[in-house]
């Protein structure tokens, strides 16, 4: 099996706390992470991670990003596999 290669837009629910939130996502050690203006100084973070393709792996990264203080919701964008 190879690896997933997953892109999310991650929404904060308060935007004060913004970099909080960054700082909590960046222990999930995601392979790349950058701001992206939305409008009227309203920021979401767009972050890509590699999971191994094995049952669940997807599901599990989910579930500990929408389960960190802050995270309003999450947007899968995009799922591919690797070469």
């Amino acid at each position: 099996m190879g690896d997933v290669i997953i892109l999310y837009k991650v929404f904060v629910e308060d935007p004060e706390k913004f970099e909080d939130v960054k700082k909590r996502i960046e222990l999930l050690t995601p392979d790349r992470m950058e701001d992206e203006e939305i409008g009227f100084g309203i920021k979401s973070i767009k972050l890509t991670k590699v999971v191994p393709d094995e049952g669940g792996k997807q599901e599990e990264f989910e579930a500990k990003l929408l389960g960190i203080e802050g995270v309003r919701d999450i947007e899968l964008i995009l799922a591919t596999r690797s070469l």
